[in-house]
């Protein structure tokens, strides 16, 4: 790979992670638990969700994450398998259903963390990047690009927060 190559890659895998943690929302409002409701629906306040990226909390444990197909699946000892669910990825709409015995405590917030969907930049070097695409499953990214003039591929995994080759 050469040194232009290398530069470019570091330079948008930085750009990757800083545009995502830019756009990661926490706390986004599901409702609130009240010991016996089993059911929450709700409308993300930052639509264009991006598959793979939604954690369903109770205060702040996780029981949900999406499946990147637009259901959700319980996590962790005591909800694997007891909740469900759905998202549209594109309007945010949610619902999520708990198992029997296992309705949120009376106040107890539900909430969900998620990455909205966002751009990647093609401009970063005097080489424009062309065919650019880029997968997210839960903390990590996957990108493929070619680079304009070369037609070097450059592929990367990326983990939020730091990046590796």
């Amino acid at each position: 790979m050469s040194a232009i190559t290398a530069s470019l890659k570091s330079r948008l895998v930085q750009s990757i992670i800083d545009a995502a943690q830019a756009n990661r929302v926490t706390g986004g409002a599901v409702g609130t638990g009240n010991g016996t409701n089993l059911v929450f629906a709700a409308t993300l306040a930052n639509p264009n969700v991006v598959p793979n990226s939604v954690k369903i909390l109770v205060g702040t444990t996780v029981v949900a994450q999406d499946d990147g197909k637009g259901g959700f699946e319980g996590v962790g000892a005591t909800y694997a398998g007891k909740v469900q669910g759905t998202i549209n990825y594109v309007t945010g709409a949610l619902r999520v259903e708990f198992g029997a015995g296992l309705a949120p405590a009376n106040a107890a917030a539900v909430t969900a963390n998620y990455v909205r969907n966002f751009g990647i930049a093609t401009n970063v070097n005097q080489n424009p990047v062309e065919n650019s695409s880029a997968g997210f499953g839960g903390d990590f990214a996957n990108l493929l690009l070619t680079e304009g003039g070369s037609g070097n591929i450059i592929q990367a995994t990326i983990k939020f927060g730091e990046f590796a080759n």
